[in-house]
């Protein structure tokens, strides 16, 4: 009788794959020099701010870290993923009846496996106030309009990409940067559609742009659950500040600032020149 023993997988195993489809010399080339970013947004789009925000690190760093991550989830008391919100509250998910010790040392755990792999922060802001404010005083006619404009996460997702490309420009990094967002569902869509437009940038910028951006479970990649704990500081962090409250400090915190970090916020002027870009021919635009 044949007998079939079940294949291992380990963690890393779902970071290499990413890759794996390439050619042996375009997979040893993109795995020397490709960047990866992990991407989540934090409070699905609720008032006062929306956010997306993640870590870049390269791919054999990322492999590294998704098995100390899961070795650091497995480590007593266990869970199987993390969720910030949940995490945050101790009343739902894994963390339902946990006490605040134990969740912070699980917290500082999670962290500082974030620190010893990520090479860079990355997050995005933009207030619902100017992004109410640009729409309503540019666009005459805005539900003759494409979905994005009632969406801000194409002009969140667009605007991360953007900003991190000139980055790259203006200090003079030459790799790539591949992008992986937690899915999304409907909104996975819009990751794609804001990604078409990044060709508008001037040609010095086209070979930083990297792969069409992937979306993934984040159940299995990994490296998104240490995105989501990264979201959800990045928005706390703009909502103590707009609502003028205290500083949400949590036992991850002082670890992630050890990390370096590149934060971009839009105001109305910034998401004119979006909206423009991407809807300057359109007839029912305005200009202000």
């Amino acid at each position: 009788m044949d007998r079939y023993f079940p294949l291992t997988i380990q963690p890393s195993d779902h970071v290499w794959a990413l890759v794996s489809g390439l050619a042996s010399p375009d997979r040893e080339r993109r795995l020397m020099g490709i960047l990866q970013a992990y991407i989540d947004d934090s409070g699905r789009g609720a008032p006062p701010v929306y956010v997306l925000a993640g870590w870049i690190s390269d791919s054999a760093r990322w492999a590294s870290f998704a098995n100390e991550w899961a070795a650091a989830l497995r480590e007593p008391p266990l869970i199987n993923y993390f969720k910030m919100k949940e995490a945050a509250s101790c009343q739902g998910g894994e963390f339902m009846g946990w006490q605040n010790e134990a969740r912070d040392r699980k917290l500082v755990r999670l962290a500082s496996v974030i620190r010893d792999h990520a090479m860079v922060g990355i997050g995005f802001a933009v207030k619902h106030t100017d992004w109410e404010l640009a729409v309503k005083r540019r666009v005459k006619n805005i539900p003759v309009m494409g979905k994005q404009l009632k969406e801000p996460y194409f002009f969140a997702c667009y605007g991360l990409m953007i900003q991190f490309i000139k980055m790259q420009r203006d200090l003079g990094i030459s790799q790539p940067v591949d992008f992986i967002f937690d899915e999304q569902q409907k909104l996975s869509a819009y990751v794609d559609e804001s990604y078409d437009h990044l060709k508008a940038l001037p040609a010095e910028c086209h070979p930083l742009i990297g792969d069409r951006p992937s979306h993934k479970d984040d159940k299995k990649i990994l490296p998104l659950q240490a995105a989501d704990l990264f979201a959800w500081h990045v928005r706390r962090y703009f909502e103590d500040e707009i609502e003028q409250k205290p500083p949400h400090i949590t036992a991850a915190r002082p670890i992630l600032e050890t990390i370096p970090q590149i934060g971009t916020v839009w105001g109305p002027d910034h998401l004119d020149e979006a909206i423009s870009a991407v809807f300057g021919r359109h007839p029912d635009f305005e200009s202000p």
